[in-house]
Protein backbone atom coordinates (compact mmCIF):
# COMPACT_ATOMS: atom_id res chain seq x y z
CA UNK A 1 0.00 0.00 0.00
CA UNK A 2 1.26 3.75 -0.59
CA UNK A 3 1.57 5.23 2.72
CA UNK A 4 3.05 8.69 3.75
CA UNK A 5 6.27 8.47 6.01
CA UNK A 6 7.59 10.75 8.03
CA UNK A 7 11.25 11.02 8.54
CA UNK A 8 14.12 13.26 10.32
CA UNK A 9 11.97 16.44 12.09
CA UNK A 10 11.28 19.32 9.44
CA UNK A 11 8.70 20.81 7.27
CA UNK A 12 6.19 18.61 5.89
CA UNK A 13 7.56 19.07 2.25
CA UNK A 14 11.13 17.89 3.46
CA UNK A 15 10.28 15.52 5.50
CA UNK A 16 7.45 13.63 4.47
CA UNK A 17 8.20 10.53 1.67
CA UNK A 18 5.04 8.46 -0.35
CA UNK A 19 6.30 5.08 -0.43
CA UNK A 20 5.17 1.56 -0.66
CA UNK A 21 5.39 -0.65 2.43
CA UNK A 22 3.37 -3.71 3.63
CA UNK A 23 -0.44 -2.88 5.28
CA UNK A 24 -0.32 -3.20 9.01
CA UNK A 25 -1.48 -5.90 10.93
CA UNK A 26 -4.40 -4.95 13.67
CA UNK A 27 -3.34 -6.42 17.04
CA UNK A 28 -5.74 -7.18 20.08
CA UNK A 29 -8.72 -4.78 19.75
CA UNK A 30 -7.64 -3.45 16.73
CA UNK A 31 -9.12 -3.05 12.96
CA UNK A 32 -7.40 -2.35 9.95
CA UNK A 33 -9.11 -0.37 7.82
CA UNK A 34 -9.50 0.71 3.90
CA UNK A 35 -8.89 4.86 4.17
CA UNK A 36 -11.87 6.62 1.96
CA UNK A 37 -10.56 9.76 3.91
CA UNK A 38 -8.67 11.30 6.32
CA UNK A 39 -8.73 14.57 8.60
CA UNK A 40 -5.61 16.76 8.40
CA UNK A 41 -4.95 19.24 11.65
CA UNK A 42 -2.07 21.10 12.72
CA UNK A 43 -0.78 18.29 14.99
CA UNK A 44 -0.14 16.13 11.60
CA UNK A 45 2.03 19.56 11.04
CA UNK A 46 3.54 19.79 14.31
CA UNK A 47 4.38 15.94 13.97
CA UNK A 48 6.51 16.47 11.38
CA UNK A 49 8.74 18.91 13.12
CA UNK A 50 8.65 16.92 16.23
CA UNK A 51 6.53 19.42 18.08
CA UNK A 52 3.83 17.81 18.97
CA UNK A 53 3.45 15.66 22.37
CA UNK A 54 1.95 12.70 21.17
CA UNK A 55 4.29 11.88 18.24
CA UNK A 56 5.78 8.53 17.70
CA UNK A 57 8.95 8.01 19.17
CA UNK A 58 10.22 6.13 16.04
CA UNK A 59 10.82 7.87 12.74
CA UNK A 60 9.81 6.75 9.71
CA UNK A 61 6.02 6.88 11.16
CA UNK A 62 2.70 7.36 8.92
CA UNK A 63 0.79 10.48 11.07
CA UNK A 64 -3.14 11.51 10.41
CA UNK A 65 -5.42 11.44 13.62
CA UNK A 66 -8.99 10.98 11.86
CA UNK A 67 -10.31 8.63 9.25
CA UNK A 68 -13.17 7.32 8.05
CA UNK A 69 -13.16 3.90 6.14
CA UNK A 70 -14.36 0.23 5.63
CA UNK A 71 -12.89 -2.38 8.41
CA UNK A 72 -10.83 -4.53 6.18
CA UNK A 73 -9.68 -7.37 8.79
CA UNK A 74 -10.43 -7.86 12.10
CA UNK A 75 -7.77 -8.04 14.90
CA UNK A 76 -7.95 -10.45 17.88
CA UNK A 77 -10.75 -9.59 20.31
CA UNK A 78 -13.34 -7.31 18.11
CA UNK A 79 -16.79 -7.92 16.99
CA UNK A 80 -17.03 -4.83 13.91
CA UNK A 81 -17.38 -7.38 10.94
CA UNK A 82 -15.35 -6.69 8.06
CA UNK A 83 -17.12 -4.12 5.13
CA UNK A 84 -18.47 -1.90 7.94
CA UNK A 85 -17.54 1.76 7.42
CA UNK A 86 -16.51 3.33 10.51
CA UNK A 87 -14.85 7.27 11.59
CA UNK A 88 -13.21 8.39 14.50
CA UNK A 89 -9.59 8.56 15.74
CA UNK A 90 -6.40 5.95 14.36
CA UNK A 91 -3.49 4.87 16.09
CA UNK A 92 -1.38 7.71 15.46
CA UNK A 93 0.50 7.34 18.45
CA UNK A 94 2.13 3.86 17.15
CA UNK A 95 2.89 5.22 13.71
CA UNK A 96 0.17 3.66 11.82
CA UNK A 97 -2.15 6.34 11.21
CA UNK A 98 -4.50 7.25 8.50
CA UNK A 99 -2.08 9.36 5.93
CA UNK A 100 -2.06 5.86 4.10
CA UNK A 101 -4.47 3.51 2.17
CA UNK A 102 -4.64 1.29 5.45
CA UNK A 103 -4.40 2.41 8.83
CA UNK A 104 -4.88 0.97 12.15
CA UNK A 105 -8.03 1.84 14.46
CA UNK A 106 -8.40 0.72 18.01
CA UNK A 107 -12.20 -0.78 17.68
CA UNK A 108 -13.22 1.19 20.98
CA UNK A 109 -12.16 4.41 19.08
CA UNK A 110 -14.22 4.40 16.30
CA UNK A 111 -17.89 4.44 15.65
CA UNK A 112 -20.11 3.22 12.80
CA UNK A 113 -20.16 6.06 10.42
CA UNK A 114 -24.26 6.29 9.19
CA UNK A 115 -24.94 6.62 5.73
CA UNK A 116 -26.18 10.35 6.03
CA UNK A 117 -22.70 11.97 6.54
CA UNK A 118 -20.64 11.95 3.73
CA UNK A 119 -16.54 10.72 3.55
CA UNK A 120 -15.43 14.56 3.66
CA UNK A 121 -17.53 15.73 6.61
CA UNK A 122 -16.99 12.15 8.79
CA UNK A 123 -12.58 12.81 7.93
CA UNK A 124 -13.30 16.14 9.66
CA UNK A 125 -15.66 15.14 12.63
CA UNK A 126 -14.43 13.50 15.43
CA UNK A 127 -11.53 15.86 17.35
CA UNK A 128 -13.28 18.70 16.32
CA UNK A 129 -16.77 17.79 17.72
CA UNK A 130 -16.09 15.78 20.44
CA UNK A 131 -13.56 18.31 21.71
CA UNK A 132 -15.99 21.19 21.40
CA UNK A 133 -18.41 18.66 23.44
CA UNK A 134 -16.33 18.11 25.95
CA UNK A 135 -15.78 21.47 26.38
CA UNK A 136 -18.84 23.31 25.92
CA UNK A 137 -21.81 20.41 27.26
CA UNK A 138 -19.75 17.77 29.57
CA UNK A 139 -17.11 19.52 31.23
CA UNK A 140 -18.19 23.10 30.16
CA UNK A 141 -21.77 22.17 31.85
CA UNK A 142 -23.43 24.61 29.20
CA UNK A 143 -26.83 25.99 30.06
CA UNK A 144 -29.09 27.71 27.28
CA UNK A 145 -29.02 31.47 28.08
CA UNK A 146 -25.85 31.19 29.09
CA UNK A 147 -22.90 32.97 26.88
CA UNK A 148 -19.81 31.39 25.08
CA UNK A 149 -17.26 33.31 24.26
CA UNK A 150 -14.96 31.01 21.22
CA UNK A 151 -11.35 32.31 20.23
CA UNK A 152 -10.51 31.29 16.58
CA UNK A 153 -13.56 30.52 16.43
CA UNK A 154 -13.44 30.07 12.15
CA UNK A 155 -10.70 27.27 12.64
CA UNK A 156 -12.13 23.27 12.94
CA UNK A 157 -12.39 23.04 16.72
CA UNK A 158 -13.85 26.51 17.67
CA UNK A 159 -16.16 26.23 14.39
CA UNK A 160 -17.40 23.02 16.11
CA UNK A 161 -18.02 25.28 19.30
CA UNK A 162 -19.95 27.59 17.91
CA UNK A 163 -22.44 25.59 16.36
CA UNK A 164 -22.60 23.02 19.44
CA UNK A 165 -23.25 26.10 21.47
CA UNK A 166 -25.83 27.34 19.42
CA UNK A 167 -27.33 24.07 19.07
CA UNK A 168 -28.00 23.31 23.29
CA UNK A 169 -29.56 27.62 23.47
CA UNK A 170 -26.35 29.68 23.67
CA UNK A 171 -25.78 33.00 23.07
CA UNK A 172 -22.48 32.91 20.85
CA UNK A 173 -20.06 35.42 20.50
CA UNK A 174 -17.03 34.61 18.33
CA UNK A 175 -13.89 36.20 17.86
CA UNK A 176 -12.05 35.95 14.54
CA UNK A 177 -10.15 38.17 11.48
CA UNK A 178 -12.13 40.12 9.67
CA UNK A 179 -13.34 39.61 6.02
CA UNK A 180 -13.75 35.84 5.28
CA UNK A 181 -13.46 34.05 8.69
CA UNK A 182 -15.70 37.01 10.33
CA UNK A 183 -18.35 35.67 7.34
CA UNK A 184 -17.93 31.92 8.18
CA UNK A 185 -18.42 32.99 11.89
CA UNK A 186 -21.77 34.26 10.85
CA UNK A 187 -22.95 32.27 7.94
CA UNK A 188 -22.86 28.94 11.27
CA UNK A 189 -24.47 30.95 13.76
CA UNK A 190 -22.54 32.91 16.01
CA UNK A 191 -24.54 35.93 17.44
CA UNK A 192 -21.60 38.50 17.45
CA UNK A 193 -18.42 38.52 15.83
CA UNK A 194 -15.45 40.08 17.61
CA UNK A 195 -12.89 41.97 15.23
CA UNK A 196 -9.29 40.61 16.94
CA UNK A 197 -7.35 42.89 14.86
CA UNK A 198 -8.87 46.42 15.84
CA UNK A 199 -10.40 45.46 19.07
CA UNK A 200 -9.30 44.39 22.52
CA UNK A 201 -11.27 41.16 23.15
CA UNK A 202 -11.94 41.86 26.97
CA UNK A 203 -13.92 45.10 26.31
CA UNK A 204 -15.51 43.98 23.55
CA UNK A 205 -17.13 41.14 25.40
CA UNK A 206 -18.19 43.09 28.57
CA UNK A 207 -19.69 45.35 26.13
CA UNK A 208 -21.74 43.07 24.53
CA UNK A 209 -22.94 41.27 27.70
CA UNK A 210 -23.59 44.40 29.67
CA UNK A 211 -20.63 43.62 31.80
CA UNK A 212 -21.58 40.55 32.61
CA UNK A 213 -18.37 38.64 30.64
CA UNK A 214 -19.12 35.47 29.28
CA UNK A 215 -20.20 31.91 31.15
CA UNK A 216 -17.82 29.63 28.54
CA UNK A 217 -14.27 30.92 27.31
CA UNK A 218 -13.52 28.30 24.99
CA UNK A 219 -9.50 28.32 23.81
CA UNK A 220 -8.31 26.86 21.07
CA UNK A 221 -5.35 29.32 20.38
CA UNK A 222 -3.81 30.47 23.39
CA UNK A 223 -1.29 32.84 23.69
CA UNK A 224 -1.86 36.48 24.39
CA UNK A 225 -5.28 36.59 23.19
CA UNK A 226 -5.86 33.58 25.72
CA UNK A 227 -4.20 35.75 28.46
CA UNK A 228 -5.84 38.65 27.83
CA UNK A 229 -9.24 36.53 27.91
CA UNK A 230 -9.31 35.85 31.48
CA UNK A 231 -10.68 39.53 31.79
CA UNK A 232 -13.52 38.63 30.14
CA UNK A 233 -14.98 36.20 32.47
CA UNK A 234 -18.42 36.11 34.52
CA UNK A 235 -18.72 35.12 38.17
CA UNK A 236 -18.18 30.96 38.44
CA UNK A 237 -17.69 31.21 34.63
CA UNK A 238 -15.25 28.15 32.95
CA UNK A 239 -12.17 28.51 31.19
CA UNK A 240 -12.04 25.76 28.94
CA UNK A 241 -8.24 24.65 27.90
CA UNK A 242 -8.40 23.08 24.45
CA UNK A 243 -5.33 23.98 22.24
CA UNK A 244 -2.31 26.46 21.44
CA UNK A 245 -2.67 27.27 17.95
CA UNK A 246 -0.69 30.53 19.01
CA UNK A 247 2.19 28.44 19.99
CA UNK A 248 1.66 28.11 23.73
CA UNK A 249 -1.22 27.82 26.24
CA UNK A 250 -2.82 30.60 27.70
CA UNK A 251 -1.41 31.68 31.39
CA UNK A 252 -2.73 34.42 33.80
CA UNK A 253 -2.54 34.88 37.53
CA UNK A 254 -4.04 32.98 40.18
CA UNK A 255 -5.86 35.84 41.86
CA UNK A 256 -8.05 36.51 38.68
CA UNK A 257 -9.97 33.04 38.34
CA UNK A 258 -9.99 33.94 42.43
CA UNK A 259 -11.76 36.96 41.94
CA UNK A 260 -14.64 35.53 39.64
CA UNK A 261 -14.76 32.30 41.35
CA UNK A 262 -14.41 30.67 37.77
CA UNK A 263 -13.06 27.33 37.23
CA UNK A 264 -10.15 25.79 34.22
CA UNK A 265 -11.44 23.10 32.41
CA UNK A 266 -9.23 20.83 30.07
CA UNK A 267 -11.21 19.61 27.32
CA UNK A 268 -9.61 16.46 25.21
CA UNK A 269 -11.24 13.91 22.62
CA UNK A 270 -8.11 11.29 22.94
CA UNK A 271 -8.06 8.38 25.33
CA UNK A 272 -8.68 10.13 28.58
CA UNK A 273 -12.20 8.66 28.46
CA UNK A 274 -13.24 4.87 27.38
CA UNK A 275 -14.80 4.49 24.39
CA UNK A 276 -18.33 4.20 25.51
CA UNK A 277 -17.89 7.73 26.93
CA UNK A 278 -16.66 9.21 22.89
CA UNK A 279 -19.77 6.27 21.98
CA UNK A 280 -22.25 8.45 23.94
CA UNK A 281 -21.02 11.38 22.31
CA UNK A 282 -20.97 10.34 19.11
CA UNK A 283 -24.78 9.06 19.42
CA UNK A 284 -25.78 12.28 20.75
CA UNK A 285 -23.61 14.67 17.42
CA UNK A 286 -25.40 12.13 15.40
CA UNK A 287 -28.86 13.37 16.26
CA UNK A 288 -28.13 16.77 16.00
CA UNK A 289 -26.17 16.57 12.86
CA UNK A 290 -29.14 14.73 11.31
CA UNK A 291 -31.68 17.05 12.62
CA UNK A 292 -29.64 20.01 10.67
CA UNK A 293 -28.48 21.69 14.29
CA UNK A 294 -24.67 21.00 13.61
CA UNK A 295 -22.83 20.58 10.12
CA UNK A 296 -19.32 19.96 8.75
CA UNK A 297 -16.58 21.81 9.20
CA UNK A 298 -15.06 20.54 6.16
CA UNK A 299 -14.30 23.19 3.63
CA UNK A 300 -10.90 21.53 1.56
CA UNK A 301 -10.73 18.50 0.01
CA UNK A 302 -6.79 17.51 -1.10
CA UNK A 303 -5.61 14.95 -3.25
CA UNK A 304 -3.47 12.31 -1.41
CA UNK A 305 -0.25 13.18 -3.77
CA UNK A 306 -0.62 16.76 -1.97
CA UNK A 307 -0.60 15.91 1.63
CA UNK A 308 2.63 17.54 2.31
CA UNK A 309 1.78 20.42 0.40
CA UNK A 310 -1.79 20.66 2.43
CA UNK A 311 -0.16 20.22 6.14
CA UNK A 312 2.21 22.96 5.02
CA UNK A 313 -0.22 25.59 4.46
CA UNK A 314 -2.05 24.85 7.86
CA UNK A 315 -0.19 27.10 9.99
CA UNK A 316 -0.53 30.88 9.55
CA UNK A 317 -3.97 31.60 10.78
CA UNK A 318 -5.20 31.60 7.10
CA UNK A 319 -7.17 28.19 7.70
CA UNK A 320 -10.60 28.19 7.77
CA UNK A 321 -12.75 25.20 8.75
CA UNK A 322 -11.40 21.89 8.04
CA UNK A 323 -8.69 20.37 5.41
CA UNK A 324 -9.59 16.38 4.25
CA UNK A 325 -7.19 14.12 2.15
CA UNK A 326 -10.23 11.86 0.00
CA UNK A 327 -9.08 8.67 -1.25
CA UNK A 328 -12.54 6.79 -1.41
Amino acid sequence: MRAWRTYPAGEPEAAMRLEDIPAPEPNQGELRVRVLAAGLGLPDYMMCKDQYPGTPGLRPFTSGQEVVGIVSKQGPGTTTPVGTRVMGMTDFWSGRGSLAEECIVSEDEVNVAPPTISDADAASFRIAYHTAWLGVVRNGRASAGETLLVLGASGGTGAAAVMLGKAVGMRVIAVASPGEKAKYCRDIGADEVIDRTTQRVPDAVLQLTNNVGADIIYDPVGGELGDESIQAIALEGRFIFVGFAAGRWAQFEAWQTMLKNCSLVGAYAGRSFPGSVHADIHNELMKLYSAGKIRSMTSNAVRFEDVPKALAALPGGSQIGRTVVTLG
